[in-house]
């Protein structure tokens, strides 16, 4: 079952929403900054992305990612008992 450790966006992408919020994926809760106030290089290499990144090693949730609906966050969930019932 594949979880956090395995996710590679926070090496290989960041997507940037309408109002200029960047993220690590479509699926994070969280933005790693805003283009708004800051350029690319800074949030790709700023203190939350690198954060993120060091969970990830961890194969641990960053709060960027708390309850995001892809499968590395959501197998964590299921492995440690705490999905979420709808």
């Amino acid at each position: 079952m594949e979880t956090v450790k395995d996710c590679h966006y926070p090496w290989t992408w960041m997507m940037v929403t309408s109002d200029g919020r960047a993220r690590p994926c479509c699926f994070s809760t969280g933005s790693l900054g805003d283009l708004h106030t800051q350029q690319p290089e800074q949030i790709w290499n700023g203190k939350i992305a690198i954060e993120l990144r060091e969970y990830v090693l961890q194969n641990r949730i960053h709060p960027v990612c708390a309850n995001a609906a892809c499968k590395f966050v959501q197998n964590m969930a299921k492995a440690d008992g705490t999905e979420r019932k709808t």
